[in-house]
């Protein structure tokens, strides 16, 4: 009897794992997903990301509706497909920037600009909403000055203008 039951339970938790199995094979795959594109008549087609979606409450306590990049993890807006701010924060974490505090969304630029320390230092940085690029931001232009140049100025530590600055 007990041999039955546990066969029966092995069989129910099988059955169960089947429809989960049986939705990730009906994925799309990259190559699938490119060849929609161009016979709807879209060319020169980029990367193309695996995204979740999920529902969940933010720390604020409202409902969202958000998109996790299946590659590198970070969470987007369901809606405007912008970074969340926890997910630029976690960019500038990942480059080794701390006490990341200050985060303001800035429209002008589709960015988030926010403070952090690096090698003990306390800087400003940008975190582009859409693309995630960094940049460090010249103090002229963290203090709002006038015809302060966007990353014209020579930044401490080798960091580029256009690059992203802690790659």
């Amino acid at each position: 009897m007990r041999t039955i039951m546990l066969a029966a339970a092995a069989l129910a938790v099988g059955l169960s794992a089947a429809p989960a199995a049986a939705q990730e094979e009906q994925r799309l795959g990259r190559e699938q997903v490119r060849d929609i594109l161009r016979q709807q008549g879209y060319s020169d087609i980029g990367d193309i990301r695996q995204y979740f979606t999920a529902r969940a409450q933010d720390e604020q306590g409202e409902r969202v509706n958000v998109l996790i990049d299946g590659r590198t993890g970070l969470v987007r807006d369901a809606e405007s497909g912008r970074l969340t701010e926890q997910a630029a924060v976690k960019i500038l974490e990942e480059r080794g920037l701390q006490n990341v505090e200050e985060v303001r969304w800035r429209e002008d630029d589709e960015s988030y600009r926010m403070q952090a320390q690096r090698n003990g230092e306390d800087i400003v940085v940008e975190v582009h909403g859409f693309t995630g690029q960094v940049r460090q931001v010249s103090q002229q232009e963290a203090s709002g000055e006038p015809n302060a140049g966007r990353g014209e100025a020579e930044v401490p530590g080798g960091i580029g203008r256009t690059e992203d600055a802690f790659d």
